[in-house]
C-alpha cells in the first residue's frame, strides 16, 4: 500500500458522514438562536428597569392632583414601585406598584412599559404644610444571579398648596 492511498483511506474515515453532516446544519441555527437570546438575556438580568418617569398635572399639588409615574421595564423579572411625597423631614407613601414579568423571561426580550396613576386626597396632603416638597418614584428589580440592580429613582421638585 503507497502513502497516497494511506493517506486516502485516512481521509475517508474522518470525514464525517453525511448525516451527521444534516445533523450539525439542523443542531446550527438552533444553538445560534439560543446563544443570540441568552446574551439578551443576560443583559436584562443586569439592567431590570430602563426608565422611570415622574409627572403632574399642575406645579402645585392640591386635593385630586393626579401624579403618574410611567416605568419601562426588561420583563425579565417583577418590578417594586413606591411614589413617595417627601417635605424636609417628613415622608409618605403615596402609591405602590408592582409591574409582574413575562411569563417566560429569559426567552420574551420584549420591554414592558406600565403606567400608574396616584389622586391625592385632602387627608394625604393634610400631614403636609404649604410649601415646597419632593415627588420620589423609585423602582426596584429583583435579584438575578445573585445581584440586585440598584433601584432607579427620579425625583420632581413641586410646591404643596394651602388646603381649602
Amino acid at each position: 500500500m503507497t502513502a497516497r492511498a494511506s493517506a486516502a483511506r485516512v481521509a475517508t474515515f474522518q470525514e464525517s458522514s453525511r448525516s451527521l453532516r444534516v445533523l450539525f446544519w439542523i443542531i446550527l441555527p438552533f444553538v445560534i438562536v439560543h446563544v443570540v437570546l441568552a446574551t439578551i438575556s443576560g443583559y436584562r438580568a443586569i439592567v431590570q428597569v430602563y426608565s422611570v418617569q415622574l409627572e403632574t398635572d399642575t406645579p402645585t399639588l392640591r386635593p385630586g392632583t393626579t401624579v403618574s409615574v410611567a416605568v419601562a421595564t426588561s420583563g425579565r423579572t417583577t418590578i417594586d414601585g413606591v411614589l413617595e411625597l417627601i417635605q424636609s423631614t417628613h415622608a409618605e407613601t403615596i402609591a405602590v406598584f408592582r409591574i409582574p414579568g413575562h411569563t417566560n423571561a429569559s426567552y420574551d426580550p420584549r420591554t414592558i412599559h406600565s403606567d400608574h396613576r396616584a389622586t391625592l386626597t385632602s387627608a394625604q396632603l393634610a400631614r403636609f404644610h404649604p410649601g415646597p416638597a419632593r415627588l420620589r418614584a423609585i423602582a426596584n428589580g429583583r435579584s438575578q444571579w445573585l445581584r440586585v440592580p440598584p433601584p432607579v429613582i427620579r425625583e420632581q421638585t413641586i410646591q404643596i398648596g394651602a388646603l381649602p
